[in-house]
């Protein structure tokens, strides 16, 4: 471990249990750069016995702080209560299912003594699955092998984080990419580092019926804030029939069914049902996985994509459902 002149607040929500939040611990405290302190939100119940065991962890490495409460908060409440706490010059984000890299903090550090301003380097995370089951398909439908931008990772200046704002607190989830688009407006000078900052192992304790269920939750809970606005729209779009109906129209409407008329379309109808069926077929099964950095040889061809383009599918199936019923619980 070594110093820096950099003074960095890591920051952590805990509603998981005492296992996890234990072995993140211990990923910080291993870190080449030594966190200036350590900011655990704790809102499972962590008993007496385990807020010694996590003391004792960390020694004289570094201040740690647990700050306790009795209700489960949202991981963007935990967050400002965090950020309000810390002194820092530079705030840190890290979840407890996300391991941090050795050397995430030491290289992310150099990155902000180029010389050049720089107000927010990006987290970049890997997302683990165990290679069974339906959850390969998952991660390289949805999350790619590649490592993702992610709040978790994040290394931001505490006072441009305020200028920001607080993160949203009356959302489950969501609140760390609306919180991120927002920096999109603001005249903030962000970066991504080309680093990869940590493991993200909470897809090895899903099944698919697990997850699908954690789909839907999260969609609901997240589904009204602004930065799902143009999903929302195209999935209200596409349950309207809209299109479906001009088509099956437009040669009565348009020509009156004179098939010598330029505007006449024959099978109208099927092209308007069967051309964006294949493009989203292409789109979902090949298309998405490929830019997420799989291998288009064995990666998805050449019977692989059949497998991405149904999980992919089905996750996109329940999303739908989730903005369909946003009231519900």
């Amino acid at each position: 471990m070594t110093k820096n002149k950099y003074t960095v607040s890591v920051i952590m929500p805990s509603a998981n249990n005492f296992i996890d939040l234990k072995k993140c611990t211990n990923a910080l405290l291993s870190q080449i750069y030594t966190p200036f302190e350590i900011i655990i939100i704790d809102s499972f119940g962590l008993g007496g016995y385990d807020k010694k065991q996590l003391q004792a962890i960390c020694q004289s490495t570094c201040p740690f702080h647990i700050i306790s409460h009795n209700e489960r908060l949202n991981p963007g409440a935990a967050r400002n209560i965090g950020v309000e706490k810390a002194s820092g010059d530079f705030i840190a984000f890290i979840d407890i299912m996300t391991i941090p890299r050795i050397n995430w903090l030491s290289d992310y550090l150099k990155l902000i003594n180029t010389g050049e301003m720089v107000d927010i380097i990006w987290g970049s995370t890997v997302y683990d699955v165990n290679n069974s089951g339906l959850m390969p398909y998952v991660r390289d439908s949805i999350y790619g092998v590649d490592p993702i931008r992610t709040l978790p990772g994040s290394v931001i200046r505490k006072n441009v984080f305020l200028r920001v704002g607080l993160f949203l607190e009356n959302v489950r989830t969501g609140e760390d990419s609306e919180w991120m688009n927002r920096t999109r407006y603001l005249n903030i000078v962000s970066i991504d580092s080309g680093l990869v900052a940590a493991d993200y192992y909470g897809l090895l304790r899903l099944n698919f019926k697990n997850l699908l269920k954690k789909w839907l939750v999260s969609y609901r809970a997240s589904g009204r804030l602004e930065y799902y606005k143009w999903q929302r729209q195209l999935a209200i779009f596409i349950a309207l029939p809209y299109f479906i109906f001009l088509a099956y129209n437009w040669n009565w409407l348009v020509t009156e069914w004179q098939i010598s008329s330029l505007f006449y379309i024959p099978h109208i109808t099927k092209i308007v049902i069967i051309i964006p069926l294949l493009i989203y077929f292409f789109y979902r099964g090949i298309f998405l996985p490929r830019n997420n950095g799989v291998k288009l040889f064995p990666g998805i061809l050449p019977i692989r994509f059949l497998m991405l383009f149904f999980v992919g599918a089905v996750l996109d199936i329940v999303k739908f459902y989730a903005f369909m019923t946003l009231n519900k619980k």
